[in-house]
């Protein structure tokens, strides 16, 4: 369907599945980002995988800090999940580790979060 309606160039694939998301990998057109949910996958075998990066539960995040550092110097992107306006404790956290994506069910107030922090270019 992706494929039918030429959105290739715009679409990210994000999965719980570990086999879902080799096969992601393996089909997808070249440079489609895939990331993977669980959470028990170290950035190294994310790497070694194929995956942009790691969209793990915020829990996870804050259990292993230093795989966000471990992503990026490995190329690898972080997003983390589900992040509301109620939690803003966590999302100072989050943002202090430079996270590169949040995911949110209250986008307006989270983004108006980061405004106040000043961080003018956060996706």
């Amino acid at each position: 369907m992706v494929a039918k309606y030429g959105l290739e160039n715009r679409t990210t694939y994000i999965t719980f599945s570990l086999e879902g998301m080799k096969e992601l990998i393996k089909r997808a057109p070249a440079g489609t980002e895939v990331y993977y949910l669980n959470g028990e996958l170290t950035p190294e075998q994310l790497k070694e995988m194929g995956a942009a990066g790691m969209d793990y539960n915020s829990s996870v995040v804050l259990k292993h800090r230093d795989w966000v550092d471990q992503c990026h110097q490995l190329g690898l992107k972080v997003n983390v999940w589900t992040v509301d306006d109620k939690h803003a404790a966590l999302l100072d956290m989050l943002l202090d580790m430079d996270i590169d994506f949040i995911t949110t069910n209250t986008p307006e107030p989270v983004q108006q979060i980061i405004f106040e922090r000043g961080i003018s270019t956060y996706p």
